[in-house]
């Protein structure tokens, strides 16, 4: 099997959604060596879940020997090169935290698109299709994650909040293909609740969240202007995380997965148990 990277380097800027600081990703060309990212401080690792640093309302990878020198907000970009299947790339990454940008993956999708995909004849051994040889489940109380053998990669993410504007929602995609990924997952934007805004801040989260970058809900509904880009925005959003934290297997995965209530934490959970069973 063949294995693929960009053609060009291409680079965006932007805020840090929780820092609020300047942010900027560089993406490069790169042969043999996975997803890998680095800081303009000279730390670099590799984008696998062994990595994981924090997974409060953000997947943040770093290097358990450089307290500090991490890189927070990774899943928008991981989910987009997992789902154009760009298995290696240097991701260069200046603040800290790769930018929020319009709050979806749809800018990552353009970027890539600019970049272009090269394909190389050498062997891909080492980022082989993960295949699962029977169910695989992490669960906390009726929230749980769910991954079964199949013969490629699929899923079906389900939410449910106690809010007028979101209520239950799921959606189901058999088969992930780039084009369904940009068409009707990509842009789908990270939301999240007026109330929140205050204590998050208080946590050193959020510090770049706006209007422009999140879709944000009150009491009554939706504060943003203009219309939903899906009626079922939240849950599409869900998804991007969710193939963005499988893509910390760094190998593609072929199963079926379903997720209820899911988030960040699940997500790794059930990453660290295929990777156990490996």
């Amino acid at each position: 099997m063949s294995q693929a990277t960009i053609a060009k380097p291409v680079e965006v800027s932007g805020i840090g959604l929780h820092s609020g600081e300047p942010a900027t990703v560089r993406l490069e060309p790169m042969l043999g060596n996975g997803r890998t990212m680095g800081r303009t401080d000279g730390v670099v690792f590799s984008a696998h879940v062994h990595a994981v640093r924090d997974d409060t309302r953000a997947t943040r990878l770093g290097v358990d020997d450089w307290d500090g020198a991490d890189v927070s907000t990774v899943e928008h970009l991981l989910a987009a090169l997992a789902a154009f299947e760009i298995d290696h790339v240097f991701v260069g990454v200046e603040g800290g935290e790769v930018p929020v940008l319009d709050g979806s993956a749809a800018p990552f999708v353009d970027l890539l698109r600019q970049a272009g995909r090269e394909v190389s004849g050498s062997d891909r051994a080492l980022h082989a299709p993960v295949v699962l040889e029977e169910a695989i489940e992490v669960r906390d109380g009726d929230r749980f994650v769910r991954a079964e053998p199949a013969p490629h990669f699929g899923f079906r993410y389900e939410i449910d909040f106690a809010h007028p504007a979101i209520g239950r929602q799921s959606i189901e995609v058999d088969r992930l293909t780039p084009e369904r990924f940009a068409d009707e997952i990509a842009p789908a934007r990270t939301f999240g609740f007026l109330q929140d805004l205050e204590a998050l801040r208080r946590e050193g989260l959020a510090g770049g969240a706006s209007l422009e970058n999140t879709l944000v809900f009150d009491e009554a509904g939706v504060v943003n202007d203009g219309p939903l880009r899906f009626p079922d925005e939240c849950v599409r959003h869900k998804a991007i995380d969710l193939i963005g934290d499988l893509a910390l297997l760094d190998a593609p995965l072929q199963a079926f997965v379903t997720a209820h209530k899911a988030g960040h934490r699940l997500h790794h959970a059930l990453v660290r148990e295929i990777e156990a069973r490996r």
